[in-house]
């Protein structure tokens, strides 16, 4: 369930240590990088990349079921191609 996992090879320019590099690198993305929540992951946010660093556990799940009665029911939504069924399918895909 957690995200996908990407792998990169990153390549500098200049005689920097490779090991020198990687531990630069690891202070920014772990020590300077804020922690964000997205969904249920918690990250470090590196640009348009949220770096996974575990599972956002600081929920409540409350399971609840119930009967919802639609009071704008009309026999034209039931036609993928009448002007009300278009309309709501409209705001539906915009939400």
């Amino acid at each position: 369930e957690n995200p996908d996992r990407v792998q990169f090879n990153l390549k500098f320019d200049g005689d920097q240590s490779p090991s020198v590099l990687e531990e630069a690198l690891n202070k920014i993305i772990y020590q300077d990088l804020p922690k964000v929540q997205y969904d249920r992951w918690l990250g470090y946010q590196l640009g348009d990349l949220l770096i996974y660093y575990d599972n956002y556990t600081e929920i409540t799940e409350v399971p609840m079921k119930f009967r919802v009665l639609n009071l704008t029911w009309t026999d034209d939504l039931l036609d993928r191609n009448s002007a009300s069924f278009q309309y709501h399918a409209s705001l539906f895909c915009k939400d």
